[in-house]
C-alpha cells in the first residue's frame, strides 16, 4: 500500500486525470497504469524506511533493496510481480514507528 507522506501522494505526483467508469482497456488507461507502476517503483526505491506486514510473522520496519517489477504474463503489462530484499532496521515498536514517521505523532 502506498501511504501519503509529507511530500506528495501518487495523485499529486502524476497527472492521471479521471479514470473513466468503463472496463474498456484503452491506450489512455494503459498509460495511466504504466505511470502508476513507474511511480510505485520510484517510491519503493526512494531509500526511505518502510513498514512491512508479513501475514505469518507480524510487522517489520525495513529498508528495501534491489527492488524490481516484472510484468505478469498474459495481462498486457497491466499487472506486475514485485521482488526485493528487505533488511530489518529496527524492532517494531511505537517509538520506532514515530522515529521513522510511520505513525502520525499524536501530540
Amino acid at each position: 500500500m502506498l501511504r501519503r507522506t509529507s511530500s506528495k501522494s501518487y495523485i499529486d505526483s502524476l497527472t492521471l486525470g479521471d479514470y473513466e467508469d468503463s472496463t474498456d482497456i484503452s491506450d489512455r488507461n494503459v498509460a495511466k497504469e504504466k505511470n502508476f507502476a513507474l511511480f510505485a517503483l520510484s517510491w519503493l526505491n526512494n531509500g526511505e524506511i518502510k513498514l512491512f506486514k508479513s501475514p505469518n510473522e507480524g510487522n517489520y520496519i525495513v529498508k528495501l533493496l534491489n527492488v524490481s517489477l516484472s510484468p505478469f504474463n498474459g495481462t498486457g503489462r497491466m499487472i506486475h510481480n514485485f521482488n526485493c530484499t528487505a533488511d530489518e532496521v529496527q524492532d517494531f515498536n511505537t517509538t520506532a514507528l514515530l522515529k521513522y514517521n510511520l505513525l502520525p505523532n499524536a501530540g
